[in-house]
C-alpha cells in the first residue's frame, strides 16, 4: 500500500500536552498545528490538525493514533484520508 496523506482532528484537554506530542508527532514524520479558529469556552482545551503520510487503513489509522495520542493527553475526533477528510 502507498502512503497517503490523512488529516486529523484531535484535542488536549491541558494545553501542557501540546508541545510534548508536536515532538512525538514529530518523529513520526507528522505535523501537528494548532487550530486557533476553535474555541472552547468552558475550558483551556486546545484543538489541533495532524497531517502526514500513512499506509494503513482508516480504521487502522484511527486506532494507531489513539494508541499514540491517548498517552500524550489527546483526544482524536475526527481522521480520514485528504479526500474523504470533510473539516
Amino acid at each position: 500500500m502507498m502512503a497517503n496523506q490523512f488529516k486529523a482532528e484531535i484535542l488536549f484537554l491541558d494545553p501542557a500536552d501540546v508541545s510534548n506530542a508536536t515532538q512525538v508527532l514529530a518523529e513520526l514524520g507528522w505535523n501537528l498545528q494548532v487550530n486557533h479558529e476553535a474555541i472552547d469556552a468552558c475550558g483551556p482545551t486546545v484543538f489541533c490538525w495532524v497531517t502526514g503520510p500513512a499506509e494503513l487503513s482508516e480504521n487502522d489509522l484511527g486506532t494507531r493514533l489513539i494508541e499514540i495520542l491517548n498517552p500524550l493527553g489527546g483526544d482524536l475526533i475526527e481522521w480520514g484520508y485528504a479526500h474523504e477528510v470533510a473539516v
